[in-house]
């Protein structure tokens, strides 16, 4: 439960989700209850240098410069497309902004090489989670996005089972730059319209 509030709290900008137990007290026919904060969202800064200092963070942990450099351009490529790129405990996200869900839909997932992130996904990984499926509108978009995703060779299916989505390790990420940038530029398009 507590990496499920973190997930929360690290996607929904504009709430506070906190974990909270209840203690039940009882004694000669008489309860009482006291509650405990088992985990808080972390207080961080706002402002434009947390998306900077974040992104750059992530970039200097790795020590491949051909990784690294690719890694920034297709950041870049995804804030063109007008991907929102979020921020995240260990990592960043790209997500796209759909008409009919008020939270975007993340497509893109960026961790350090050898730091699992959320939900133990490595390095690269593209697809989408079962919660883009109460999308009606970018279903189809998705699944075409995540057919081309598996067509790269050496992808691998990322785990959990329930995750759409391909690993693409340091190497693979480098080799396929090219199609991975006109993989997503396909979905945006296809969704925007």
């Amino acid at each position: 439960m507590e990496r499920t509030v973190e997930y929360l709290n690290a996607t929904m900008s504009a709430v506070c989700f906190y974990a909270v137990e209840l203690i039940r007290f009882a004694a000669d026919g008489i309860s009482a209850f006291e509650t405990r904060t088992v985990l808080k969202p972390q207080l961080t800064s706002t402002g434009p240098e947390r998306a900077t200092t974040s992104e750059d963070r992530l970039l200097e942990q790795i020590e491949n410069d051909t990784y690294r450099e690719k890694l920034r351009d297709l950041l870049e490529v995804c804030r063109g497309l007008g991907l929102y790129i979020g921020r995240g405990k260990r990592g960043l996200t790209s997500r796209l902004m759909v008409s009919d869900r008020r939270e975007p839909v993340t497509v893109a997932w960026l961790f350090p090489p050898g730091v699992p992130g959320w939900m133990c996904l490595l390095d690269l990984t593209l697809g989408y989670s079962d919660s883009a499926g109460e999308t009606p509108s970018v279903v189809s978009a998705l699944e075409d996005y995540v057919e081309k995703i598996a067509t790269l060779p050496g992808v691998e299916p990322a785990k959990p089972d329930w995750h759409h989505g391909y690993h693409l390790t340091p190497g693979m990420t480098v080799r396929n730059y090219n199609q991975i940038a006109d993989i997503l530029a396909e979905l945006v398009r296809r969704v925007s319209g």
